[in-house]
């Protein structure tokens, strides 16, 4: 009866519970002498014109309505691909019919026709209203958050809808893992129209996954490679709030900082998303980036801070548009430090401040605008995305909320920031002509994370 009663918790189990009430019954009547043949206290059945004890025929007949329940279940498992004549592996699921929608929307995690290892959704009829060009979707294992994926919308026709995501193996080879253990998941696509979920089964997972990972080749995670590096502790700091990562457009560019004639590296902290914190990268300082200066047969890190945007300049030189306590003004006012970086000495050339850094700032955005328009039109016309100028302006100003004074009485001028010292959410960088000092990033505070163009 435990047994019974803790599957009678799970979906589908009306049949099984008509059946063993059905037995009860049974049971009752062939106490009360109703049944057909056998001695007092020892009833028996008929079946198929001979005789056997009520107790084993009431077993049969329970394992008879068990292997009905069953049975749909097994349907539901995972699979895998029929890949005869198209290369690569490939490993599904779908959702119990009626789940989601009219009908049963399916998840895969494939390889076919040797493609890059990547995840599909397909979703049908009612179950794919109005889907946005990008959506965030949750996996979760046994009711805990496993991981969070960027799908791309592909093709939509009538009734049926599919997405797509690419395996990062810097992120997922633990949910794989999980996915293969666990004994329940679900999705939960984050659907600006509404969000659907889609609880499925893992029964075969292990296998079918195991196969999959077996045959299809991981991408390659370049040695001394930055966002690696970068998104391993992001992924580490997130995890401490038991939340998982979503990657986000921008994360890592590349583009000739220090105007040697080979790409660095810039790294958008923001745009790697954590699910129990977006905003764990920003603050009223900015968004954190890391710079990577391309060195030998790497890279070496040249700076990572709360910065509001960067500009590389000609020269091998560096501005980076900061909190405005970094020049001792207030936090919202415009402040810029320029850096010799060429000769990787991150040393301060010149600090704006006030009107003069905004006059900066606006002009580097408006040459910006300038050399991006041409290159917009020839997207747009077909010929190809837009590709940002190295020498581009760059700006996380509109993806925090700046200080402003809440009154109109102004407040008491703040000191000048100390080197190693400043306010929650600013960047406080060395005098001109001094070194940068070991560690510049600072503390982040938790406030609401912006929106473009870093990560967005």
């Amino acid at each position: 009866m435990q047994t019974f009663l803790k599957y009678a918790a799970e979906p589908e189990t009306d049949r099984i519970l008509q059946i063993f009430r059905r037995v009860l019954q049974i049971e009752a009547r062939i106490g009360s002498g109703l049944a057909l043949g056998g001695a007092p206290g020892h009833p028996v059945v008929q079946v198929f014109g001979g005789h056997m004890p009520y107790r084993i025929a009431l077993i049969l007949l329970i394992f008879a309505g068990w292997a009905g329940f069953t049975t749909p279940a097994v349907a539901q498992g995972w699979g895998m691909v029929d890949t005869e004549g198209a290369g690569g592996a490939g490993a599904y699921v779908c959702a119990e019919p009626g789940a989601a929608g009219d009908s049963a929307p399916c998840f895969r995690v494939t390889c076919e026709n040797d493609a890059a290892l990547h995840y599909e959704i397909a979703l049908f009829s009612d179950a794919s209203p109005s889907l946005a060009d990008q959506i965030a979707v949750e996996l979760r294992v046994d009711g805990r958050a496993s991981g969070l994926l960027l799908f791309q919308t592909g093709a939509q026709t009538e009734g049926m809808a599919s997405l797509s995501a690419p395996f990062d193996p810097r992120l997922h080879g633990a949910l794989i893992e999980q996915l293969r253990k666990g004994n329940r998941a679900g999705l939960v696509i984050q659907n600006p129209a509404g969000a659907i979920v889609v609880p499925l089964s893992l029964r075969g997972s292990s296998k079918s996954l195991g196969a999959v990972m077996e045959a299809c080749p991981l991408p390659e995670v370049p040695l001394d490679d930055p966002a690696a590096m970068v998104l391993d502790e992001i992924v580490r700091a997130c995890g401490q709030l038991e939340g998982s990562v979503a990657m986000e457009p921008g994360f890592e560019r590349h583009e000739d900082l220090d105007g040697d004639g080979r790409d660095d590296v810039v790294i958008d902290y923001a745009a790697a998303v954590c699910s129990e914190m977006a905003s764990l990268y920003c603050g009223s300082g900015g968004c954190t980036v890391g710079f990577f200066l391309a060195r030998g047969e790497g890279f070496s890190k040249i700076f990572d801070g709360v910065i509001r945007g960067y500009t590389a300049q000609p020269g091998g030189l560096l501005a980076l548009d900061l909190h405005g306590t970094a020049c001792g003004l207030y936090g919202f006012e415009a402040c810029r430090k320029v850096f010799r970086i060429a000769d990787d000495s991150f040393a301060l050339v010149e600090e704006i401040a006030g009107i003069a850094a905004q006059a900066a700032q606006a002009a580097d955005r408006a040459a910006a605008r300038a050399e991006a328009e041409p290159k917009a039109e020839s997207a747009r016309s077909g010929a190809g995305e837009e590709d940002l100028s190295p020498a581009q302006a760059r700006s996380t100003e509109n993806r925090q909320d700046d200080e402003r004074p809440s009154s109109d009485t102004p407040e008491p001028a703040p000191e000048p920031a100390l080197e190693g010292a400043g306010e929650e959410g600013s960047v406080v960088l060395p005098a001109e002509g001094e070194g940068a000092p070991g560690d510049l990033a600072p503390e982040r505070p938790a406030l609401v994370m912006p929106t473009a163009p870093f990560g967005g």
